[in-house]
């Protein structure tokens, strides 16, 4: 491949992947929902030109995608690193939603946004509302990436 350097016996992909390290280097905040969708969109290509085994190896080292599948096992988990290959199925987040599942369900159903949830921004340290983005990408796995956004006047993630 003309563009591309082999890392592991694999070509990677300089285009794709120099557009993701671009994208994790700013804290992206609900202006740059469509950079998201634009985000997401390329994983997807990505995966459907070189399969999702390669797309794993591929953005392990990125903070803007996360991989999974239908049975709760993350792959590629920037913010959580440490579950990868720890089934998350039953995962609550501190409001006692299954955040896992409903990421889970959006992908079934075709895909799109799931609603803000209140996390920690992993690049500013701080907790701020987070929309992500979920696309099903095979027959049992889904991409998906987000951004952050400031919270109502009463701590509440309004969208």
């Amino acid at each position: 491949m003309k563009n591309s350097i082999k890392i592991f016996g694999l070509p990677l992909i300089l285009s794709l992947c120099c557009f993701v390290a671009n994208a994790s280097n700013t804290v992206r905040t609900s202006t740059d929902q469509s950079k998201v969708i634009v985000i997401v969109k390329k994983a997807e290509s990505y995966i459907k030109k070189n399969g999702i085994e390669k797309a794993i190896i591929e953005f392990r080292n990125t903070n803007d995608i996360v991989i999974g599948n239908y049975n709760g096992m993350f792959f590629v988990s920037p913010l959580h690193p440490e579950l990868i290959g720890r089934n998350q199925f039953n995962y609550k987040d501190p409001s006692g939603a299954l955040v896992v599942q409903e990421e889970i369900n959006k992908a079934k159903a075709g895909g799109g946004w799931l609603k803000g949830r209140w996390r920690k921004n992993s690049l500013t340290g701080k907790y701020q509302c987070r929309k992500i983005y979920i696309l099903p990408v095979t027959k049992n796995y889904f991409i998906g990436s987000w951004y952050h956004y400031s919270s109502g006047k009463n701590g509440i993630c309004l969208i």
